[in-house]
């Protein structure tokens, strides 16, 4: 933009200087016409005064002034010749023919320069648009690289920290039989410990123990739902690596009467026995939660040789899930 106001400028400023140039040449061949047509008025009057016969005393005839080519009849062999390039009408109307053109001629070869400033201006924009486009184009390239770099990066750390980090995981004592209530002297509670064990690299901090353990009627809902009594919130419990933790998880029944049981054997009306919990613990800024779930299995009907009753992994998949 700033350089066609430039262009502008400069073509402005030499139609100016162009108008004045012939200006004062046509200025300069007027005034020539005009001295030369008093020089041609003058050669007429001497050359009557030289024609009249002596003694007249007759008055000459003034030469007419207002058309004094009339007379240059015979006054061009009394002046030079160079003045004929500049009488009137001949010569003034030659030489404004001739300027004309060159006029003319000038105008049209800088309108010519001007077009092609303006085409090799407007070249240069659009190569000027073009390197801004590629430079865009350029940044959002390294827009778009950095902010893989940075994904990356972030990847990596996570990464690094998941090897690092602690892993909790969970272990029931075998059972290889449901006691019966008489099997509890005094009318006791069953209570199955659950030990927790660190296996990751660095030590983890244990934020909240939940647990649950009962016989429902009803088929277990899709989220877990502890009591207040089953969760326990250790206080700055830290947990070295290959270090157990043990707690206490009672039977919400207290114990089970011969009708319940034999029900979670499979005589009557199926009755399930369940124990799940959660564990939330932090480790290497990360905060880590083990939920687990298991559910007595009598193994009753077509198994495997060697496998006994005991508690096996069960539940709805909200259940069992280690993040």
């Amino acid at each position: 933009m700033h350089r066609q106001r430039r262009l502008v400028s400069s073509v402005f400023v030499y139609n100016f200087a162009a108008m004045w140039k012939y200006l004062a040449i046509f200025a300069l061949i007027f005034g020539l016409a005009v001295y030369i047509a008093r020089q041609d008025e003058r050669a007429a009057q001497k050359g009557a005064q030289n024609a009249a016969p002596p003694g007249n005393s007759a008055v000459p005839s003034e030469a007419n002034e207002d058309h004094p080519q009339e007379n240059v009849g015979d006054t061009k062999r009394h002046t030079p010749g160079w003045y004929s390039f500049f009488r009137w009408p001949n010569g003034t109307t030659t030489w404004a023919i001739i300027l004309t053109l060159l006029a003319i001629a000038e105008q049209t070869s800088q309108t010519a320069k001007a077009a092609k400033a303006t085409q090799d201006s407007v070249g240069h924009m659009e190569r000027q648009v073009g390197i801004m486009e590629g430079q865009l184009i350029q940044a959002g390239k390294q827009t778009d690289a950095a902010e893989k770099a940075a994904e990356a990066a972030k990847a990596s750390i996570k990464t690094l920290k998941e090897i690092e980090r602690t892993w909790l995981v969970e272990k029931l004592p075998p059972q290889d039989h449901v006691p019966r209530r008489r099997e509890h002297p005094f009318g006791g509670v069953w209570v199955i410990p659950v030990t927790i064990t660190n296996i990751g690299k660095r030590p983890a901090l244990i934020r909240m123990v939940q647990g649950r353990f009962h016989a429902p009627e009803d088929p277990l809902p899709d989220i877990p739902k502890y009591r207040q009594a089953g969760t326990a919130l250790p206080a700055g419990r830290l947990l070295a690596p290959d270090e157990p933790m043990s707690w206490q998880c009672p039977l919400e029944e207290a114990s089970l009467d011969d009708d319940q049981v034999n029900r979670i054997n499979g005589d009557g009306r199926p009755l399930s026995l369940y124990i799940y919990g959660r564990i939330e613990y932090e480790s290497a800024g990360l905060i880590g939660v083990n939920q687990f779930c298991y559910r007595w299995d009598n193994r009753m009907g077509l198994v495997l040789g060697g496998e006994k009753p005991g508690s096996r992994k069960d539940g709805p998949d909200g259940y069992n899930k280690h993040t």
